[in-house]
């Protein structure tokens, strides 16, 4: 007998097998037992997650001579040659092959006839999205008023590329990707079966590369099985398919840490001379950067990273190796090398550069740090006060007090509260309104009078106003108006027109007075947003 393939020799043949799929395998097997049957189904998902394998176990279970039932017997004529494709009342098609409108109205022909020896005729089109728009078209009407002994079944990796009149004709269901407990189940199952001897961790690596696909991960595990001769290990694994085992990754991870260049790049060329591809590597170096970013972020991680205990225990034994900030800004330096090698650039220099600039780079210095090591220098003498800061890229933010109100007139206490929370959204504008006089709220009415000369007229048009009175409504919790009004007893205050309210000085003058703050901002290429001066009662009174 010839060679069978492990993807066909241990393909499902009942629903229980299907793997991972039980929201759709429970819900046709209910079908079946209750006599709801359709006339068309659409099974939909990525490769490798059982499409086609169930289409096959729907067909046995409609014609099994014993059926139909949810369990097809396996023995009867009819489950043979469906498990053998030699049916001649279950037929397979490949739209891919048979695109043409011609194939369509062959069957629409065939579909008259009664099975040979079945209970029904069925029709099983792979690919279906791969149809011609006449194609469908033709299909149409047959697929609406099948004669009763026809099911159609179809399968398809590209649900939206199907016409909406194919879609509404069909009971849709869609297949899962496999998760990797369950490839890794099937693929120890399928080790056992054949008496194969393998570690846990190369069967990790080996449906980890699955991708979710279980057609996938037997391939490549057929795939070790020629090249390998006794037990096999991750490291064989890594030599016969090239592919990066995880130990190298976190290893990697402990020379960028380290800031040690040379062992960088000794990675880099071991890399390169075992021949694994360059592009896999930096999706799995984006997929392991994922993981040490939930590692951090998540207490219990386990149920996120699908990975054995013991590498979801070095995770968390590497998490804090480096802030969140500085996990996605070496994910944006992947992401960036993707494409450039996508661009055409030459692999080997530019993952050098790349696994450079990661080892080379500076920790981000969170804002709260940067203000605790300001308060230990004026700690020990010298002198200094610091003021509250708000940069970019600097990840963390500190929520400013906004400045009170400057306007010496503005008897409305709960208008200058909303003034300072205004200021936060519109600083120009809040700007202009601290300009005028506020009277106190009544029936539902603020007037703010402004002096003549302040543009009113032109910068506050009906439509900005309309703004603000939108913003006051989820200040106040009820809806108010503001009316306007120019009087040229209140005088503009040039002072302090040009300086945003979210300042207590120039970020000159604060340069001027603190040159450690002008390294800070240079260093992080940062920009000042905000300038709250703390009084002596510290930080949490200012």
């Amino acid at each position: 007998m010839s060679y069978l393939v492990l993807a066909r020799k241990l393909r499902p043949q009942t629903f229980d097998e299907v793997v991972a799929q039980e929201h759709i395998t429970e819900t046709l097997k209910k079908a079946i037992t209750s006599g709801r049957i359709s006339h068309a189904y659409l099974f939909c998902g990525t490769r490798g997650t059982g499409k086609t394998t169930t289409a096959r176990i729907l067909a046995k279970a409609l014609n099994c001579v014993e059926g139909p039932s949810s369990e097809p017997c396996l023995k009867c004529t009819n489950c043979i040659e469906i498990a053998s494709s030699s049916s001649m009342d279950v037929l397979e098609i490949d739209a891919a092959s048979n695109t043409g409108v011609d194939s369509i109205r062959d069957l629409r022909e065939n579909v008259r006839y009664a099975p040979a020896g079945s209970r029904y005729k069925i029709y099983i089109i792979d690919e279906v999205h791969r149809l011609s728009g006449a194609a469908f078209d033709a299909l149409l009407k047959t697929l609406e008023e099948p004669p009763e002994h026809v099911v159609f079944i179809f399968a398809t990796t590209e649900p939206h590329s199907l016409p909406a009149t194919i879609l509404s004709r069909t009971q849709r269901y869609d297949f899962r990707r496999i998760p990797l407990n369950d490839l890794i189940d099937s693929l120890r199952r399928a080790a056992d079966k054949e008496e194969i001897k393998i570690t846990d961790d190369a069967l990790t690596l080996v449906a980890r590369k699955g991708d979710g696909s279980l057609r996938d991960a037997l391939s490549l595990f057929e795939q070790v099985l020629a090249y390998a001769d006794g037990e096999i290990t991750v490291e064989l694994i890594s030599d016969a398919l090239g592919l990066v085992d995880l130990s190298l990754l976190f290893e990697l991870t402990e020379c960028i840490h380290n800031h040690d260049s040379a062992k960088v790049l000794e990675h880099a060329a071991k890399l390169t001379q075992s021949g694994a591809d360059i592009s896999q590597f930096l999706i799995d170096l984006q997929a392991h950067l994922r993981n040490l970013l939930v590692s951090k972020s998540v207490e219990d991680s386990s149920n996120l990273i699908e990975l054995s205990d013991s590498y979801v225990q070095q995770y968390y034994e590497q998490k804090d190796y480096f802030s969140e900030s500085d996990i996605m800004r070496m994910v944006h330096a992947v992401a960036e090398l993707r494409q450039q090698l996508k661009d055409g650039a030459d692999p080997r220099i530019y993952l050098d550069m790349m696994l450079l600039k990661l080892a080379r780079m500076d920790t981000t210095a969170t804002l709260t740090e940067v203000l605790k090591k300001l308060q230990s220098m004026a700690g020990g003498g010298s002198g200094f006060q610091p003021n509250t800061v708000s940069s970019q890229p600097v990840p963390e933010s500190v929520k400013v007090a906004p400045p009170e109100s400057n306007n010496n007139g503005n008897t409305g206490k709960d208008w200058g509260s909303f003034l300072k929370s205004y200021t936060q959204t519109n600083g120009v504008m809040s700007v202009m309104l601290r300009q005028g006089v506020s009277s106190p709220i009544e029936d539902g009415v603020i007037r703010l009078a402004l002096p003549p000369d302040a543009g009113a007229r032109t910068i506050l048009t009906s439509e900005k106003i309309r703004k603000i009175e939108t913003a006051m409504a989820e200040f106040f919790g009820e809806t108010i108006r503001l009316k306007i009004e120019s009087d040229p007893n209140v005088k503009l205050n040039n002072s302090k027109s040009t300086l945003d309210p979210r300042f207590d000085m120039t970020p000159d003058d604060l340069f001027d007075k603190n040159p450690d703050i002008k390294k800070i901002v240079d260093k992080y290429d940062a920009k000042i947003t905000s300038i709250k001066k703390i009084d002596s009662k510290g930080a949490d009174n200012g």
